[in-house]
């Protein structure tokens, strides 16, 4: 059987990292790290559309930067390097394993000669690398610096030219507030300290080298004492210090430090310091080099975080971001002082679920200038200004998002259309296909939680409901409000229902509380007018409804997830005495299982729960069967059984039947012990072929069999064929796949036919038939770490399938398959 898969698209938000997003060179194309994984994002077709693993798997991505548009470096927090060729799809070069903590910056230079690569780490080490410009050569470590007790968190490199002969200078800065710069004195000498720069307070934790011309460098450096100072480097060829430059011009550092009232005359004036007295001169190669500090930048509230010089015609730009929510682009007037030309941020509401920025980049004005920030939550923030536009107006872009902690489970609403994915984070996600640009995006963040949040499930035949389980006792049921339909539903394409009567309108979290609250017209309108007003007076929530900032026809943007898309809590379901770990909604919608953690069979109990007008009520509490936490719980297409796998190696099925009022009988249909030699992660049923039952389905009619498959911790597959009336267990194939297996999901409209998700990240797409056993059909694309579930779209057909898979590297792949 011949099948394939291709990525269309990975939601995943960058790491909570310094350097960890960057614009390709030349291109729009966004990298950045998420988990241990390096994502490749193109903004025009809003997709990501690489997912590379290299990585240490335990580890996360810390830094990416880019050479040129062909080589990407890249640090994890496990302390090794990757080296990338960007211009075949991130294809692994090499990967070094340079520190014994986490890589806290890197610097890359594309020479002359070859590429100069400088990493930097906790473990209180820089190490130069060179590697040949053609890429097919091993790295070679140079030299390595050691700034015990000291670590150095930002990395700058200029040079490089022939006019310079390719030698470089290093900058260096972090916890000692000094920026550190280094360089060779005499041809086929050492690195060596040319210059120490004292100016900052506090930490440097960003640093930026502009290149105005191959002899005149411009440095920018950012520090936790929220300013930027800006440094210039002249360079002139002067044979009469190469051999005999005097101790006191060579050596020494430069220091220039600020009075408080210099620091507040300097707020006060352009927010800009502007200095023009020489602070030194030092011997670099063949070169006299005079330092000069330009200026220093005071208009951030907080630390700062990133810097990117920004080249416009003849001038030069400055972009800055900092944990203030604030984005700044600086320009350089008349006089030398700078000002602020744009300033991005202070999304207003509420303070606590927008966080501060902590990376930037920017892209080129000829392709029509890009803005990118990044926050603290591990959301972009992304900005257009059209190429040639005089404009200062920037717009802000729909783009990527995802979770930025694991993944732990993900459902499929029943249209297809659209999934929604739970994570540690403690925030619930949809997912939905944008019909304008026929890309996948985010369209709405239903549940901001106080606890991590483990599993979820839609309700069939109910319009939107969602429920959610947290690391809680409670299980929480949700109603989409009035603005999900009219905004994500015409996003996505699908027809407005009729919304007439009480439907909320949208939804708030008050103050200190963990329930979402309905907003009903005339609480709209008092927000609204509320909001116009003081924001300080008589606030009754932490977040904002007003209009949205993008039109309708869009996809909401960060601000507007966070603030205007919850879902109005409708209901608790109190019962279990533990967290709540596992939940399953039949197809019917009519049953809704539930199981809790458990180190006892009367805390591993499987409770069932009735559907009534107003949302489940309690019905029964199945028999006792399992002495530990039930994994996972699956509903069969006929919503009559309930398989169950746990920790204590068993499954069970189960048969729900109403018994009127509100009551339930719930009664076991088989239960096999021991059935795998580890722990069952998961199970799920199998459709039968039309040969075996007549008819398609699960059970064969005549005379009652259910097929199964479990997968498990002892790395092997197993298929089950149950006889229903006598219970009767048979393992009818077994399959090792060398790898813990953790997740396992069915292609219900293709007989046999299922995906299987492992420990250390793969996903592989499975057959059974009597015939051949289990066959593997082909891999599909991978996680860097366990995957949770995996999930089809209930809008698949036996040929073309689109299925879901959400793992703890912090990402959801979405892929196709043909069959």
């Amino acid at each position: 059987v011949m099948a394939s898969a291709r990525l269309i698209t990975a939601f995943g938000s960058v790491n909570r990292t310094l350097h960890c997003a960057k614009f390709r060179p030349d291109s729009k194309e966004i990298a950045y790290g998420c988990g241990p994984n390096v994502f490749v994002y193109e903004p025009d077709e809003y997709r990501v559309k690489t997912v590379a693993h290299g990585h240490t798997p335990e580890g996360h991505v810390t830094v990416v930067e880019f050479a040129d548009k062909t080589l990407c470096v890249t640090g994890s927090s496990m302390g090794d390097v990757c080296l990338w060729n960007a211009s075949e799809g991130m294809a692994l070069l090499q990967n070094i394993k340079p520190h014994t903590k986490s890589v806290t910056a890197i610097g890359v230079k594309k020479t002359c000669k070859e590429y100069v690569i400088t990493t930097a780490s906790a473990d209180s080490l820089v190490r130069v690398y060179t590697l040949p410009l053609t890429l097919d050569g091993e790295v070679t470590e140079v030299q390595t610096l050691d700034f015990s007790p000291q670590m150095m968190e930002a990395v700058a490199i200029a040079g490089g030219s022939e006019e310079v002969d390719g030698e470089v200078l290093i900058a260096l800065a972090g916890v000692d507030t000094r920026v550190h710069v280094y360089g060779k004195k005499e041809k086929g000498g050492t690195f060596e300290r040319l210059r120490r720069l004292k100016s900052h307070k506090n930490w440097i934790q960003a640093l930026s080298f502009h290149e105005a011309s191959p002899t005149s460098f411009f440095l920018a450096s950012g520090s936790q004492d929220a300013t930027i100072h800006t440094w210039k480097f002249s360079l002139q060829k002067d044979s009469s210090t190469v051999g005999g430059a005097s101790s006191s011009t060579v050596h020494g550092g430069a220091k220039v430090e600020l009075t408080e009232e210099e620091v507040l005359a300097a707020a006060l004036d352009s927010m800009t310091f502007a200095f023009s007295s020489v602070s030194g001169r030092f011997q670099w190669h063949s070169h006299l080099v005079e330092i000069q500090q330009d200026a220093a930048l005071i208009g951030h509230e907080a630390r700062v975080t990133g810097l990117a010089w920004v080249p416009e015609g003849d001038d030069v730009l400055l972009l800055s971001t900092s944990m203030d929510r604030a984005m700044f682009l600086w320009q350089q007037q008349e006089g030398g002082a700078w000002d602020p030309q744009l300033r991005i941020g202070e999304m207003g509401g509420s303070t606590g679920n927008i966080a501060g920025f902590i990376g930037c980049s920017v892209t080129s004005e000829e392709k029509g200038r890009h803005l990118l920030a990044y926050s603290h939550n591990g959301a972009f923030h992304l900005w257009r200004k059209e190429a040639g536009s005089s404009s200062t107006l920037y717009q802000p872009l729909t783009v990527t998002g995802g979770h930025f902690k694991e993944v732990t489970s993900l459902a499929w609403h029943q249209s297809g259309e659209y999934f929604a994915s739970v994570s540690k984070d403690q925030t619930a996600r949809i997912f939905g296909c944008w019909k304008a640009q026929s890309a996948w995006v985010e369209i709405a963040r239903p549940q901001v939680h106080g606890y991590d949040l483990q599993d979820c499930a839609f309700v069939p035949n109910c319009g939107n409901r969602l429920v959610s389980a947290a690391e809680e006792k409670t299980m929480r049921v949700f109603d989409a409000p009035k603005t999900y339909y009219e905004r994500c539903h015409g996003v996505m394409g699908m027809e407005v229902p009729s919304l007439e009567g009480d439907l909320p309108i949208t939804a708030n979290v008050p103050p200190l509380g963990l329930s979402n609250k309905a907003v009903l017209g005339g609480q709209w309108e008092e927000e609204q007018n509320r909001e116009k007003g003081s924001l300080d007076e008589g606030r009754d929530s932490v977040v904002p409804v007003g209009d949205f900032s993008t039109p309708f026809s869009d996809p909401p943007v960060e601000e507007d997830l966070v603030q205007r898309t919850l879902w109005p809590e409708m209901q608790k379901l109190y019962a279990h005495g533990n967290d709540v770990f596992s939940i399953a909604v039949s197809p019917s919608g009519e049953w809704l299982a539930s199981a809790a953690k458990a180190t006892s069979s009367a805390q591993a109990a499987v409770r069932f729960w009735m559907e009534d007008k107003d949302g489940y009520r309690h019905a029964a509490v199945a028999p006792a069967v399992h002495d530990l936490t039930v994994t996972s719980l699956s509903f069969s297409s006929d919503s009559r059984f309930c398989l169950a796998t746990g920790r204590d190696r068993s499954f069970s099925i189960y048969s729900p039947s109403s018994l009127g009022r509100g009551k339930a009988e719930v009664k076991v249909v088989v239960t096999k012990a021991k059935a795998h030699k580890r722990i069952i992660w998961a199970g799920d049923f199998l459709s039968l072929p039309a040969e075996e039952e007549g008819t398609e389905g699960e059970e064969k009619k005549g005379s009652g069999v259910m097929r199964i498959v479990t997968v498990s911790r002892d790395s092997t597959v197993k298929i089950w064929d149950v006889q229903v009336q006598s219970g009767e267990t048979s393992e009818v194939a077994s399959l090792n796949v060398g790898d813990a297996v953790t997740a396992v999901g069915s292609l219900k409209c293709a007989p046999g036919v299922f995906a299987i998700g492992k420990e250390k990240g793969g996903v592989t797409l499975c057959k059974y038939t009597k015939a051949r056993g289990i066959e593997t059909l082909t891999e599909l694309p991978q996680h860097g770490r366990a995957v949770k579930k995996v999930r089809f779209s209930p809008s698949s057909s036996a040929s073309l399938a689109v299925v879901a898979t959400c793992s703890d590297d912090h990402s959801v792949l979405l892929s196709s398959v043909s069959l």
